[in-house]
Parts: structure tokens; sequence; C-alpha cells
């Protein structure tokens, strides 16, 4: 056998085993990579808080790290026990109120056939529910079974990401507490496809993942807030319940019209006409504010035009889901930051070679 033909099957082996390694290892992390990028988007946007408690209690990496992952899971866990309480509870009272005979449901509001499409129909069961609930289950038993077949899987699935994020949480500290070395050999990867930008890539991207979730969650904290204040001072029935289901639907991008429109309806059939429509007018501009703050939040401190962002975003969460809505910016700004750099060297070496042929021609 030639010494070209052992060259030949000796890398043929090598890469196949790198392969082979590098497919078993992916196979083993596939179902821990929603949780370590959640880990990871979570580890870059609690790392400022984690420097300036670190600098406050003496260095103590591990301590701000653990102090920071608690209050964390305390903020998760607390709002969904509180929920979980109440949906128990209210729960309980119906069924209780329902086997003593004693539960009563008001009859239907004025003009409420008059709502388009379903007005009529709602009217209708509500009437037959105020008069006889038990004939008004009775015909609505094929809708609450199908209801039941939707509800329980997303209810595991509700489990499983919780316990997913909570994972997600306590791994996040782990990385805060080792940034500085995983730093560095992010540094050592990127600079295998680009030597002279590794670190400014680095920081590009955690600039834009910082960004993305201030414009996320800033937003979805300033609609909530406007959203809780127009249904407190409205008198809408289970305001702070209200107030916590927005509030998760504007962080996952669905926005705060599943509140704010049947608020709005409601409070026309409760209201005199002046105060229904500034109610409305208040509910209205929480749903249209983010229009406004998205772009301040999300482009500050970015070069990259605010277009490449948005495209990131939509199109991160259509492709990824929720999570996407974090990992799609990051990846389509740094793709557009190496396609600027690709356009920028090619340009260069064009203007190199123009000029070396100009001076030839002057020589000549």
């Amino acid at each position: 056998m030639s010494n070209n033909n052992f060259k030949i099957i000796d890398l043929i082996a090598t890469v196949g085993i790198i392969s082979f390694i590098v497919i078993w290892c992916f196979l083993l992390l596939r179902p821990f990579i929603t949780v370590i990028l959640w880990a990871t988007i979570l580890a870059v946007a609690f790392y400022p808080a984690f420097e300036w408690l670190k600098n406050r209690i003496g260095g103590r990496k591990n301590l701000a790290a653990t102090l920071i992952a608690l209050a964390s899971i305390a903020v998760i866990l607390g709002p969904v026990a509180f929920i979980g309480k109440t949906l128990i509870d209210n729960i309980n009272n119906l069924a209780n109120n329902f086997i003593a005979g004693i539960l009563v449901i008001p009859p239907p509001p004025e003009n409420l056939n008059e709502l388009p499409f379903i007005g009529e129909y709602i009217n209708n069961i509500w009437e037959l529910a105020s008069v006889n609930i038990i004939d008004a289950l009775a015909k609505l038993e094929p809708q609450i079974k199908q209801l039941a077949t939707y509800l329980i899987p997303i209810t595991a699935n509700i489990s499983v990401a919780l316990f997913q994020f909570l994972l997600s949480i306590v791994i996040s500290a782990f990385l805060m507490i080792n940034a500085r070395s995983l730093n560095h050999k992010l540094v050592l990867i990127i600079s295998r496809i680009t030597p002279t930008r590794s670190q400014e890539f680095i920081e590009l991207a955690s600039l834009t993942l910082r960004n993305i979730i201030r414009g996320v969650i800033g937003i979805a904290v300033i609609q909530t807030l406007i959203v809780a204040i127009g249904l407190m001072v409205a008198g809408i029935p289970s305001a702070g319940l209200l107030t916590f289901i927005c509030l998760i639907l504007t962080i996952i991008q669905l926005g705060p019209g599943l509140i704010v429109f049947p608020s709005i309806i409601f409070v026309w059939f409760q209201m005199n006409t002046l105060n229904a429509l500034i109610f409305s007018v208040w509910m209205f501009s929480a749903t249209l504010i983010d229009n406004f703050l998205k772009p301040i939040l999300m482009s500050r401190g970015l070069s990259i035009p605010m277009i490449i962002i948005l495209i990131g975003v939509f199109g991160g969460t259509i492709v990824q889901g929720i999570i996407g809505l974090f990992i799609g910016p990051v990846v389509l700004v740094l793709g557009y930051e190496l396609l600027t750099m690709w356009i920028g060297e090619t340009e260069q070496l064009c203007e190199n070679s123009e000029n070396m042929n100009s001076e030839l021609i002057i020589d000549n």
C-alpha cells in the first residue's frame, strides 16, 4: 500500500470516528438542548445583576449565583402556586355549591344576543343555565368533553415546561459562576471562523440577547401595568388573575388582546357610554404601545438595522416557538455581521487588486 493511500484511509477513519462521536454526543444532549438554551439565555440576562451582587457581597460568586437562582425560582413558583390554589378553591366552592343546590347563576346581561355571530347562542345557553344548570350542562356535554381532551395534554406540557425552566435557572447559576472560562473557550471556538473579531461577536450576541430580553420583558411589564390599572379602576372581576394572565400573554408575544377585548365588551354592558369609551381608549393604548417601544428598546446600542432584529424575533418565534423569540435575533444578527464582514473583505480585495493593476499600468 502506498503512502498516499495510507494517508487517505487514515483521514477517512479519523473523520469517521470524529463524526460518530459528534453525532453520539448530539443524541445524548438532544433532550437537554432546550434546557441548555434557556439556561444560556437566563445566564446572559442575569449576568449584570450577578456582577453587581457579587461586588456587594465581597466577590463571593457562588453565593451571588445561588441568591439569584433562588430569587428567580421564587418569582416563578410564587404566582404559579397562588394561581393553582385560587383555581382549586374556586373549583371546590363551585362543586360544593352545585352539590348543595345553592349554585345561582345570574341571568344574562341585556343586549347580549345582539353580539354578532355568537351572541344569540351564548344568550340562550346563559339563560338556560340561570334557570336549570343541569340542562345547560347536558346541552354543553360534547363541548365540555372536547375541551377536556385539549386541557389534559396542555396541563401536562405546562408541567414539563415549568420543570425545564426551573432546571434552566439552576444551570444558569453554574454558567454565571464559570462565565470567564466559558467566554475564553467561546472566543477560541469563534476564532476558528473569524480570528480577529471573535470577542466582538460574543459581545454583539450578548448585547442583542439583553436588548431582546429588555424589549420583551420590559414591554410586557409596561403593557401589563397599564392593563392592570384599567381593570382595577373599572372594577373588572378577578382583576389580579387577569393581570397575571396578561403578563404571560405579552411575554410569549400573543399580546394583551385576549384580556383587553373581552374586558372592553364587558364594560360596555356595565358602564355608561362615557366611562366605557375612556376605558376602551385606555386599553387600546395598552395593546398598541409595544409598536412604539420595541424599536427603542431592542435596537439600543446596536448598529444593526431594526428590520433585521424584528425579522429575527418573528421568524424565530414561528420556527422555534418562544425560545426562538430570543435565539432567532441573535443568530440573524451574527449572520448579518458575518455577511457584512465577508462583503467588506471582498470589496477590500477588489480595491487592492485594482490598485495593483493601476500601479502595473503606470510602471509600464
